[in-house]
């Protein structure tokens, strides 16, 4: 599966970006979800909690940014397990499958 993720600044609160993100069915991009993640410049994190509508349950996803680079989990609450990872980079295609 392919991926795509737009990261944009919130212009009104610099800690804050908006962050939407595609996947690509049959040659098309398919809209996943759109978060407002808050950004740690010391911790160089992206964090959100938002509620899982088909679980009722609570997702967290975590992003580690590295330059060009964002690895990243979802973790699912209340179980505290990991539901997905991610490792995208600017101007890759993302990944064939979830890790």
């Amino acid at each position: 599966m392919r991926w795509s993720f737009i990261i944009l600044p919130e212009l009104s609160h610099p800690a804050k970006l908006h962050l939407a993100a595609d996947k690509m069915v049959n040659g098309k991009p398919e809209l996943m979800g759109e978060f407002d993640f808050a950004y740690d410049a010391a911790k160089k994190t992206l964090t959100t909690e938002f509620k899982i509508p088909r679980t009722g349950g609570t997702g967290v996803w975590l992003f580690n940014v590295d330059g060009d680079k964002i690895d990243g989990t979802l973790t699912v609450l209340p179980e505290n397990e990991i539901g997905r990872r991610v490792n995208v980079a600017r101007g890759t295609a993302g990944a064939d499958k979830p890790h």
